[in-house]
């Protein structure tokens, strides 16, 4: 009996954090604009604000030389072929984190790959 109410109680745990995720996924605060580099957060959460101090990865603005959009994941790609990935709970929320990027680095390459 014991091992059943840990079990919903586990899987209920899971269900909330699965929806508290999309809930409180912030497009806005994936890139931040410092002049020529720019911050990327790849955890934009509200719940990061304030408890988590999540360190953002800073890039040169000229250095990004491609975006591409896959589904629910948004991916960067510098000229020396590494990439970095920022994963959205969503597809649409994916896409607004898509433009957003394509408003910073204007001069990347753009590639929206569909399933």
């Amino acid at each position: 009996m014991d091992m059943l109410i840990f079990s919903v109680a586990l899987v209920l745990l899971c269900i909330l954090v699965f929806f508290i995720r999309r809930l409180t996924f912030e497009p806005k605060r994936v890139f931040t604009l410092y002049g020529e580099t720019v911050h990327i957060r790849k955890n934009p959460h509200k719940l990061n604000r304030h408890f988590l101090n999540s360190h953002p990865l800073v890039v040169q603005k000229a250095s990004i030389s491609q975006i591409q959009m896959t589904g629910d994941i948004v991916t960067l790609f510098n000229q020396a072929s590494n990439a970095t990935d920022i994963c959205a709970p969503n597809s649409k929320l994916a896409s607004e984190v898509f433009e957003y990027a394509k408003k910073h680095f204007e001069q990347a390459k753009i590639i929206e790959v569909t399933k």
